[in-house]
């Protein structure tokens, strides 16, 4: 039986797990119980088992990496998304012989926080903010795309759904476009939290929206060149 298989960041991450970020935390307090993901909701209508590997916070590189230790487990008819993230984000060594993903909003230039708890790194605020620029070139859209290729060639037999919320197809980057309005969770709580990760109206439009792309998919419309 297939599968669907969700890889991405805190857009697609499940409420379903133990250790859960503080706005989330905070939302499902509000909410009253646990909320359905984009995941959840697009499993149930297509009546398959899913398997979401989504990292809140993650850079692409580790949402790559996430994509590599789960190669040996996509079968052929299985259907995989795919939400890339902001490419502003990168990752950095830590002193613990770990990869610690650095983000622009959590980045300040109070000298006291370079070798804070938060990142544990030799590297100066400074140098990261440096880096921060020069990632804002297209270069690195570029490189996504080529990941994006590498990608479409290893399954050739399967539904692949690439895409972002933080909508880079405008930019240049080779994913499906969300051309709609999705609801957050600043609007569903009339501003209580300001918070523009979905709410779960959103999480499932945008699973409707993603139904209808599995429903309608074209394998021969898959990007093979870049």
């Amino acid at each position: 039986m297939s599968k669907l298989w969700v890889f991405g960041d805190s857009f697609s991450a499940t409420n379903d797990r133990p250790a859960l970020e503080k706005w989330r935390l905070d939302y499902i307090k509000w909410k009253g119980y646990v909320p359905k993901v984009f995941s959840d909701f697009l499993s149930d209508r297509l009546g398959i088992s899913t398997r979401n590997i989504g990292v809140s916070g993650a850079d692409n590189y580790t949402i790559i990496d996430t994509i590599i230790d789960s190669l040996n487990k996509i079968n052929s008819d299985d259907i995989i998304l795919i939400g890339w993230s902001s490419t502003i984000r990168f990752r950095v060594a830590s002193k613990s012989n770990t990869f610690l993903t650095v983000r622009p909003n959590h980045l300040d230039n109070n000298k006291s926080t370079i070798n804070d708890s938060s990142y544990l790194t030799d590297i100066c605020v400074d140098c990261l903010n440096e880096f921060i620029v020069n990632r804002s070139d297209k270069i690195y859209i570029d490189e996504i795309n080529r990941y994006i290729k590498l990608i479409n060639h290893m399954y050739p037999n399967n539904v692949i759904i690439h895409w972002s919320p933080f909508k880079q197809e405008s930019e240049g980057m080779y994913v499906t476009p969300i051309e709609f309005s999705v609801e957050r969770i600043t609007e569903e709580t009339n501003g209580l939290f300001y918070d523009q990760h979905f709410s779960e109206f959103g999480h499932e439009q945008i699973s409707e929206y993603f139904y209808e792309l599995i429903k309608n998919y074209d394998n021969n419309k898959k990007v093979k060149l870049l």
